[in-house]
């Protein structure tokens, strides 16, 4: 992969500086937008592969601008970044985590292992933003995911989404079980989710096609992602 693009939308110029410098710094190659006009003129002349918005943007029609994003159906994936008083309602936002929305202060490190992970996560054919299907999804935490490689839709359950997130927001790190009950699951007692991590990892490898080989079982210790 070349050089990654990203469009980093945010109105406040010390933050967006201030994660200008860390994108860069991480290798993607970024474009700025203050507001929306700017921010819609980026996507017209470019595709990136990720998007940073700050979630409190409005359009001059006084829409949300990632309402406007999520209505049109754009593919790219979109790390939202909330003001630190700024009330979010997490299940409304169509994310692999919950934790793809960041509240600032932001941390540098975090900005980049989830700009990382949405875009890894597409680019292993699971279009996580297939915002039709999850608009208009019947059933609260599921959606269907689409494989292009496949050709068939991929089913995965809210916890599975989760725990690929958190796998790829770590990836080539292993993790410990009880990292990963805490993250998916907020819990770390093990007796009480017995044997829910080594299900939920056959289920995830068994859906995930040839990528689930990269799921890999590290014997005694946890699971590491090598994608």
């Amino acid at each position: 992969m070349g050089t990654m693009k990203a469009l980093l939308i945010e109105s406040d110029g010390a933050a967006l500086q201030e994660m200008l410098a860390t994108m860069e710094g991480g290798g993607f190659a970024v474009d700025c937008a203050e507001d929306s006009d700017s921010a819609l003129n980026h996507l017209i002349c470019k595709r990136y592969e990720i998007i940073l918005l700050n979630y409190a943007i409005r359009d001059l029609a006084g829409q949300r601008l990632y309402d406007r994003f999520h209505g049109a159906g754009l593919s790219t994936p979109i790390l939202l970044i909330a003001e630190q008083e700024e009330a979010v309602n997490k299940e409304e936002i169509i994310s692999i985590t919950k934790d793809s929305i960041l509240t600032k202060p932001i941390d540098r490190d975090e900005l980049l292992n989830w700009s990382k992970a949405l875009i890894d996560f597409t680019n292993i054919n699971v279009g996580f933003m297939d915002f039709p299907s999850i608009v208009n999804q019947s059933h609260a935490g599921e959606s269907a995911l689409k494989s292009d490689k496949d050709s068939k839709d991929i089913e995965l359950t809210l916890a599975e989404k989760k725990l690929l997130g958190f796998l790829l927001k770590n990836r080539g790190k292993t993790v410990y079980k009880s990292d990963i009950l805490q993250s998916v699951w907020g819990s770390e007692e093990q007796e009480v989710f017995t044997n829910i991590v080594e299900v939920y990892m056959t289920r995830l490898r068994r859906k995930l096609g040839a990528h689930g080989k990269s799921l890999l079982n590290i014997r005694g210790v946890g699971y590491r992602f090598e994608i």
